[in-house]
């Protein structure tokens, strides 16, 4: 059973999904997010951090959520990939339904700007129905070269009270590969224990790491054969 619980935060965690916002409808403001959970700069790193990395396990840290109810969190790992081309997986949530487990729906709309609706649909195990969010996202470039995605919850009738973090991709190694961060603030409306949900996230982290490896290496084998993919959508300049 914890298992199970596990693969939904996880992919919960990942991507956001499914308010129907008319075209017509102005669309929601950029996300004002906690900066604990979108900074600009990578973390601090101690020596014990560093050799997890290199040896390619994921590192999570317990973050104080914005509130004191919920849960805050941050995972990181190193992708083998310059991060521009980690980007190309990262920069939206779109076709995350082909390669993170248990989503059943990932989409993409509403795109202005730097701004766009994410659209997600989780498939969760038996008696529970499929669980349905929505979040607004922005992304920007950051001044190290990398880049970050953030997001909060839309308005409307979820199965979070409180659903907000970031994306972020640093260079690492001199630019040779990358050091991918997700953070995240949630406060689920789930009868689930705080601490399932926790460990949930800790003990899942490696799965979902090993999950965008795979994304990235993909890409980049098909590129290698068929040449360069069309872009993802570029994010801007850094101030």
């Amino acid at each position: 059973m914890r298992s199970r619980f596990a693969r939904l935060v996880v992919a919960l965690m990942l991507v956001a999904g499914l308010p129907r916002i008319a075209r017509g409808d102005a669309l929601p403001p950029a996300p004002e997010l906690d900066d604990r959970f979108a900074p600009l700069a990578a973390p601090a790193l101690e020596a014990a951090d560093r050799e997890r990395l290199e040896a390619g396990e994921v590192v999570v840290r317990d973050l104080p959520p914005t509130e004191p109810d919920g849960i805050g969190m941050l995972l990181m790992g190193v992708v083998d990939a310059p991060p521009d081309r980690v980007w190309e997986v990262m920069a939206d949530c779109e076709e995350q339904d082909e390669f993170i487990p248990r989503i059943r729906h990932a989409s993409v709309r509403d795109r202005d700007g730097d701004s766009h609706t994410c659209d997600l649909v989780v498939d969760v195990p038996f008696p529970l129905g499929d669980l349905r969010t929505a979040t607004r996202h922005r992304v920007r470039r950051l001044p190290d070269g990398g880049h970050q995605r953030r997001w909060d919850l839309l308005p409307g009738d979820w199965d979070y009270v409180r659903n907000s973090g970031s994306w972020t991709v640093h260079p690492h190694d001199r630019g040779r590969r990358s050091l991918l961060i997700g953070r995240m603030d949630l406060l689920p409306k789930s009868v689930v224990p705080f601490w399932i949900l926790h460990a949930a996230q800790v003990n899942q982290a490696p799965e979902t790491f090993t999950a965008i490896r795979a994304r990235v290496r993909d890409l980049q084998s098909r590129e290698e054969s068929t040449g360069p993919l069309s872009s993802r959508p570029s994010d801007p300049e850094a101030p």
